[in-house]
């Protein structure tokens, strides 16, 4: 819209407090190109701001508002439609108003003169769920086989290597977008997204709350995974983001995952079941049922590993955290060592580093010989080089035995082993 006499623009600063959730209002001089979903340019008691349009009217009464400075970029960061989304994340997630309308828009300006359309609908929303085990690309592919020419879809994944996995399969009216890009290539794809209807966005959770033009259906990949959610506050859940959208804008929704969470199966309008096995057999090993030892894998699960090397498969080993064990007990009796002031962890040498008392014998027993206690990829690789050699290492190396942490196991493919060492001490 051009500004004219009497236009009048609803703006919520870039502030992220909830004091100015409901925006103020500044009259849009005339010449001036503002809609909704416009970043502009305003003043906010005296000091210079960017903002984000929530509506544009029209009013006689315009005596004493501040004039909007300038308008940055040309195509808007959202639509009207967007707005009751925008708006329950920020109730639901108690977000500032300002803290969500930035996650709707890239890092960088996009310079292109375009607008955005609206999500495309269907009137009503279905849910359905797939269980299928991974990859999951060619069930991505194939949910997408009827998708119309002129409609768009948004497939969100856990990170950047499924992403690519995905966007790879799915040819040339896919569009990449995720955490590992840089400014230039993540506004690239935002436009992209944003102004031309028949794309497919495929991205990792910063993409929930992208505008995408004629959007037709949502499809979220393992949405119980841990960095399906923000780590900071607001912890923005894709799931929760995801079925709101749909609910709103009368959109398909489908999940597809192993395991399915009893949320999504409460929403689901059907599930579908794919043939053969979601995960492989899984057999748990106690710790009390052999006698403590300073090793991190016990002599069961070494043999397993052992087992699977010298029949020519791979093994992947899954562990907590990088480094070594970060905790010892008693050689003697098994009790943990912690301050006896604090009760502070302590380490097998050296005084308590939370409050530097000194460190004594076993506060049990009275003993003063230590082993480390949980699984690090320096201890269990050491354990298992007395097992299986040379054939073990990082993930980064590939061989046959690959010891990592949750971030490898991405690319953790044709594993006929796998081992989660010590999971319960995070």
């Amino acid at each position: 819209m051009t500004g004219s006499p009497g236009h009048i623009a609803q703006v919520v600063p870039d502030i992220a407090t909830f004091a100015v959730d409901d925006g103020f209002r500044y009259r849009i001089p005339e010449g001036l190109a503002v809609d909704v979903g416009s970043r502009v340019r305003i003043r906010v008691s005296g000091r210079r701001r960017r903002g984000y349009v929530t509506a544009v009217m029209s009013d006689a009464e315009v005596d004493g508002l501040v004039d909007i400075d300038g308008v940055v970029g040309t195509v808007p960061s959202f639509s009207a439609s967007d707005l009751p989304l925008l708006r329950w994340c920020a109730t639901h997630y108690v977000a500032p108003m300002a803290t969500v309308l930035k996650r709707t828009v890239p890092v960088n300006v996009p310079r292109k003169r375009a607008e955005i359309s609206s999500d495309r609908g269907r009137g009503h929303h279905v849910v359905g769920v797939h269980v299928s085990p991974a990859p999951h690309d060619h069930r991505v592919a194939a949910m997408l086989d009827d998708l119309p020419d002129e409609a768009s879809a948004l497939v969100i994944v856990p990170t950047h290597l499924e992403a690519e996995r995905i966007a790879a399969r799915l040819g040339v009216r896919t569009v990449l977008a995720h955490s590992g890009l840089d400014g230039k290539a993540s506004t690239k794809a935002w436009t992209a997204a944003a102004t031309q209807p028949g794309t497919i966005l495929v991205g990792t959770r910063e993409v929930a709350l992208w505008p995408i033009a004629s959007l037709d259906r949502i499809i979220v990949v393992e949405d119980s995974r841990r960095v399906m959610k923000s780590p900071s506050t607001p912890t923005f859940g894709v799931r929760e983001i995801c079925t709101k959208r749909a609910e709103l804008s009368g959109l398909r929704l489908e999940f597809i995952t192993p395991l399915p969470s009893l949320e999504v199966l409460e929403r689901a309008s059907d599930v579908a079941t794919a043939p053969g096995r979601a995960w492989g057999l899984i057999e748990i090993v106690d710790r009390t049922e052999e006698p403590p030892t300073g090793a991190p894998l016990l002599e069961r699960t070494r043999s397993a590993i052992a087992a699977t090397v010298k029949a020519g498969h791979s093994v992947f080993v899954l562990v907590p955290r990088r480094g070594y064990a970060r905790a010892v007990r008693c050689a003697r009796c098994g009790h943990l060592r912690v301050c006896a002031q604090c009760g502070a962890a302590l380490a097998a040498q050296g005084p308590c580093v939370r409050c530097a008392t000194p460190a004594g014998p076993c506060q049990a027993c009275g003993g003063d010989r230590w082993q480390g206690v949980g699984a690090g990829i320096g201890s269990v690789v050491e354990d298992l080089r007395r097992v299986v050699g040379n054939q073990v290492g990082t993930a980064e190396q590939g061989r046959a035995v690959r010891v990592g942490t949750e971030r490898d196991l991405v690319a953790a493919s044709g594993v006929a082993l796998a081992v989660a060492a010590d999971l319960d001490s995070v």
